[in-house]
């Protein structure tokens, strides 16, 4: 089965550009932790921490089982396997060490296709433009059932949940209104389409991504 984290970066992904819509850290960050909730959904993750310090991404979370055969998912694993740290810190050690392997990925997948190029003949220049629409379809299409009011399978949930987070769903839906999409999104991130462990780690996660989307921000308009 495909990795939540390849199908979130293929959404993330411009179909024409080959680049991410998103900005750099919350592009990251969000694939690292669908990551996380991929580990979560296998049951490979537990938390000691109460919900509402989760949802602030102040808690921390401890990996049981055995070493994982998926090297990206045991990529992740490993960061936390030795003692138990925050989504936050977790996300922060592997986040640069993923797009590479998960860009392989889609390409082996066919999903898209590896365009090298310089610019001005000078500067090396790498994008990844869709080469097959048919499984981006297919996720477009549950996700807008799902924001029009369908109920979700959890990876549908995590995706949407994840997109949001990244401030992404905007430039999957750019005739959406942005406030419905919003609350749809949250709507879909607080329901129980999930065990409460699993919810946790979205919680965690979605804070983490937010944080790496605000800080920017917060930077841009103070200097």
């Amino acid at each position: 089965m495909d990795l939540i984290a390849e199908d979130l970066m293929l959404l993330m992904l411009d179909e024409e550009e080959g680049r991410p819509t998103v900005g750099g850290p919350q592009f990251t960050h969000s694939l690292a932790g669908a990551l996380l909730v991929e580990l979560s959904l296998q049951g490979l993750v537990e938390s000691d921490s109460p919900p509402e310090k989760q949802a602030k991404g102040k808690g921390k979370i401890h990996a049981i089982g055995a070493a994982l055969a998926d090297p990206i998912l045991a990529l992740a694993w490993n960061a936390f396997s030795d003692k138990p740290r925050g989504a936050s810190a977790v996300i922060q050690a592997i986040d640069s060490k993923i797009k590479e392997p998960l860009l392989e990925r889609l390409v082996a997948k066919g999903w898209v296709r590896e365009e090298r190029s310089k610019i001005l003949g000078i500067f090396p220049s790498t994008k990844f433009p869709e080469a097959d629409p048919r499984h981006e379809a297919e996720l477009r299409g549950r996700i807008a059932g799902v924001l029009d009011g369908t109920d979700p399978d959890p990876r549908s949930a995590v995706l949407i949940s994840l997109l949001s987070a990244a401030d992404g769903l905007k430039a999957l839906f750019p005739d959406a209104d942005r406030k419905q999409l919003k609350a749809r999104a949250a709507e879909v991130s607080d329901g129980e389409w999930a065990g409460a462990a699993v919810r946790q780690a979205v919680q965690a996660v979605n804070a983490a991504v937010m944080t790496a989307v605000m800080v920017p921000v917060f930077i841009s308009t103070t200097s």
